[in-house]
């Protein structure tokens, strides 16, 4: 099997999420009812709310979502190399 190269995966998965996290904060300021209802579908019930976000709170989320994204897809990453190595 071939081995994953940990730049690559890590930009990709780290612009993914990063894009899907500016898409939905904009559903949320655009339509925050309905985004909010359709959240707690995807999240098995939870209930989530249309609360107004500031600014500071967007790039806050923001940078905590690539950074989790960073270290999730490198470990993830790290895991199939080892895994591929058998």
């Amino acid at each position: 099997m071939a081995k994953l190269d940990m730049r690559n995966v890590v930009l990709s998965v780290t612009l993914f999420i990063a894009i899907a996290y500016v898409i939905c904060r904009l559903f949320f300021w655009i339509i925050p009812e309905q985004s909010a209802a359709f959240s707690s579908y995807l999240f098995h019930g939870i209930k989530t709310e249309a609360a107004p976000m500031s600014l500071s709170g967007f790039v806050i989320g923001l940078i905590g979502s690539i950074i989790l994204s960073i270290a999730g897809s490198a470990l993830f990453v790290w895991i199939y190399n080892k895994v591929a190595k058998k």
